[in-house]
């Protein structure tokens, strides 16, 4: 999934700073915006890794593109939800 990384530039360090709306406390840093995002990415899996975070469904922010067939199937896979068991 692609979640949405908002960009800052920290102006008293140098090099720039990022947060992710999506998962709340999620943040990183680097020299450069690559670094930054490739940082980032390591949050975030670490962030989703997390047992307190285990039943946490971020969705991202809305892109103004529909939702791929198949997202909440994975969400409820990633919970260990059978969908079968649910199914009428």
């Amino acid at each position: 999934m692609k979640y949405t990384v908002i960009v800052h530039r920290d102006i008293q360090e140098g090099g720039v700073w990022g947060e992710c709306p999506e998962l709340p406390g999620c943040y990183s840093q680097g020299e450069s915006v690559g670094e930054l995002m490739r940082n980032m990415r390591e949050a975030a899996e670490l962030y989703l890794d997390e047992p307190e975070n285990a039943y946490v469904f971020p969705v991202p922010v809305h892109s103004g593109r529909n939702i791929k067939p198949g997202l909440l199937l994975s969400i409820l896979n990633r919970a260990g939800i059978d969908v079968n068991s649910i199914r009428r």
